[in-house]
């Protein structure tokens, strides 16, 4: 299945290595960091450049005359794949499965091999793992890491751990998985740490092998206690209710999650006791109200209640929810530009989050239909601007908006444009891209 990567056919200029002083000693069974710095600093310097032929015959040969080599040139190689893979080859099987070829060697020759392990873990998460039946496939890789070296676990790997907890049931401890992943979130609290919990809390939910008590037992202390925030515990409940599990005793739920689905907010409002009130005037109240006023599809009283929420907020997260809910109905209203500016807004009140980047990737995207870019210089200067935005994105699982970089080759040949160039995007994005 994979395919080798000391494929036959690469060759490299015998002058690169004298000039670098690199001379290989064919007796030696294993390279050390000291052997050979000059190869690794060539390869390092040609993954920078993006000089993507030279390194990739660089990588090759190399290995050719000796698979294993120190952890400096197995990174390097390493981080030549990921650009590889998250431009226009993103979908390449060929390189996915060389990557893989790689790790394994660098796995065999490493002096730290349970990093180069959590390593290959992350790599198999952001270019595989949303393949069709592929995480079950890698599921015992990532408890193969959990297993390994628990605490030095990287959150991606975790949050993968979180997708495989229904699958390795009967293999793993659940509560232990539980508690770790809990532990990690408190302790840290940012969302690199907070993605694995919150993933892990909607899985056990779907998973059929877990009772409704045992839900009950994880989940109901953290909810009742509101340390999971208004929108968060109101989602819970409400998948919990979905599940069949129905909402633990003593649990009363006051708010609603903003949702780009008035159907899903009109369910979450339903589910909402919230008392009628003939003046509302605090942050959870007027939220609900604009909640109930996107389910039913008035999203000019949306975005007033909103706006009202958003000043009776005591804190960012709450004015970051109702920037959110703005920027969702002026989207349904048709204000792209309003909606890139409260958007904007989120983020710049939660730049630890996502929410904020997730809608304006989305929103951008849409741009690429309603902006109707003209030229060539337009159409580059939007892909930059677009992978940007997803470049942000890449710790999270809403990588898949990333765009690559346009080609800019040819417009530079042509005299079309030049590195540097200045090109104003129209339309809601108004921006101005620098060509790189």
């Amino acid at each position: 299945m994979i395919i080798l990567l000391l494929s036959a056919g690469f060759t490299v200029n015998a002058q690169q290595y004298s000039n670098s002083g690199y001379h290989h000693d064919h007796g030696q069974e294993k390279a050390t960091d000291s052997d050979m710095p000059s190869v690794c600093e060539h390869l390092q310097a040609l993954v920078k450049h993006q000089e993507h032929e030279q390194a990739h015959e660089l990588i090759i040969e190399t290995l050719k005359e000796n698979p294993i080599q120190p952890d400096c040139f197995f990174f390097n190689a390493k981080l030549y794949f990921n650009h590889k893979l998250a431009g226009r080859d993103k979908h390449s099987k060929y390189l996915f499965d060389s990557l893989l070829v790689l790790y394994d060697k660098w796995f065999s020759s490493s002096r730290n091999p349970i990093e180069v392990l959590n390593n290959k873990g992350r790599d198999v998460k952001d270019y595989y793992y949303k393949q069709p039946d592929s995480l079950r496939k890698y599921c015992a890789l990532y408890k193969r890491i959990y297993d390994a070296d628990r605490e030095n676990l990287h959150p991606y790997n975790l949050k993968m751990m979180a997708f495989c907890a229904c699958d390795l049931h009967d293999k793993i401890n659940i509560d232990t998985l539980w508690e770790f992943t809990k532990n990690k979130a408190i302790t840290h609290n940012d969302h690199l740490w907070r993605a694995p919990y919150k993933s892990l809390k909607r899985e056990l939910i779907k998973c059929p092998k877990m009772s409704c008590g045992q839900l009950h037992g994880y989940l109901h202390p953290d909810l009742l206690s509101g340390r999971e925030g208004t929108a968060e515990t109101q989602n819970v409940a409400t998948l919990l209710v979905q599940r069949g599990c129905a909402t633990p005793k003593g649990m009363e739920i006051k708010t609603a999650m903003v949702s780009s689905d008035p159907k899903v907010v009109s369910s979450l409002a339903v589910n909402s006791p919230a008392e009628k009130k003939e003046t509302v005037n605090n942050f959870t109240d007027l939220f609900i109200k604009a909640n109930n006023s996107m389910a039913e599809k008035k999203y000019a009283q949306a975005v007033e209640n909103y706006s009202l929420a958003v000043k009776s907020a005591t804190s960012p997260i709450e004015k970051a929810d109702g920037y959110l809910g703005m920027a969702t109905a002026s989207e349904y209203l048709k204000d792209f530009k309003k909606a890139k500016e409260y958007a904007t807004t989120v983020h710049e009140l939660l730049p630890d989050e996502t929410e904020g980047l997730r809608f304006l990737s989305k929103l951008y995207q849409k741009g690429e239909r309603t902006c109707n870019f003209q030229t060539a210089k337009e159409i580059a200067a939007y892909n930059i601007l677009l992978s940007n935005i997803a470049w942000s994105l890449s710790s999270s699982e809403e990588s898949d908006a990333y765009k690559e970089k346009a080609e800019l080759d040819e417009l530079y040949k042509s005299g079309e444009a030049k590195s540097g160039d200045k090109v104003k995007l129209g339309c809601f994005i108004q921006e101005e891209v620098e060509l790189p």
